[in-house]
């Protein structure tokens, strides 16, 4: 059908010329020139109609390939906190006695603030290695405690900045044989006999009350 009617507007075309006052060759030369412009509108018709659909597929690939990496990259990175896969917010009530308060930084980490704004601390669920906040170097203690919810190891570390007099490192177990811990609590203490040197275990023993991980 779409060929007839080209075919009748070529027909219609030569016929309109034949009615002008030209001489043949420049009549020839106009009707291939409208030829190849006829011609060319048909490409681009024939571009337009089939690319545009072609290109929704591809975005569409696209967004269902990206969506699908991004489900299985967060469910890889969460299992092992909970066995539903979740990542919850570390629950602290008594910071609020302390006048401590958490602010998240990241996913799986939040900040022990001071009533000055200052961090003392941060606790963080381990999807990576935890064992890099340690300087090995500085390593004053390093031993298991008992008493606890979850196996808990504590290294104190020697720093001896100008805002920082010891690091407690603690490190937290779901299991006794485990070899890699799930949780991580850090308390920054400014000085010797500071009061945050006697509450890293309070804080410690608090999250783990109000924190279960199955």
């Amino acid at each position: 059908m779409k060929k007839s009617i080209q075919e009748n507007d070529w027909k219609e075309t030569i016929a309109s010329f034949r009615s002008l006052h030209l001489e043949s060759g420049e009549k020839q030369d106009v009707l291939n020139r409208l030829k190849k412009s006829m011609e060319k509108k048909k490409r681009i018709s024939w571009v337009t109609s089939y690319t545009a659909p072609i290109l929704s597929v591809v975005v569409i690939v696209f967004a269902l390939l990206t969506g699908s990496y991004f489900l299985l990259a967060n469910g890889s990175q969460e299992e092992g906190i909970t066995s539903r896969g979740e990542i919850p917010s570390p629950r602290i009530p008594a910071l609020n006695d302390m006048n401590l308060s958490l602010s998240q930084t990241q996913m799986d980490t939040w900040l022990i603030i001071n009533e000055e704004g200052k961090e003392t601390g941060k606790i963080s669920y381990c999807l990576s290695s935890c064992d890099e906040q340690v300087d090995t170097l500085k390593v004053m203690e390093n031993i298991e405690l008992e008493g606890y919810i979850y196996p808990t190891t504590l290294i104190r570390e020697h720093v001896k900045t100008i805002d920082v007099f010891q690091i407690q490192h603690y490190f937290i177990y779901k299991e006794q044989q485990d070899k890699v811990p799930f949780a991580y609590l850090q308390i920054k203490v400014p000085s010797p006999d500071h009061e945050l040197e006697k509450q890293g275990p309070k804080i410690l023993e608090n999250f783990q009350q109000n924190n279960q991980f199955d």
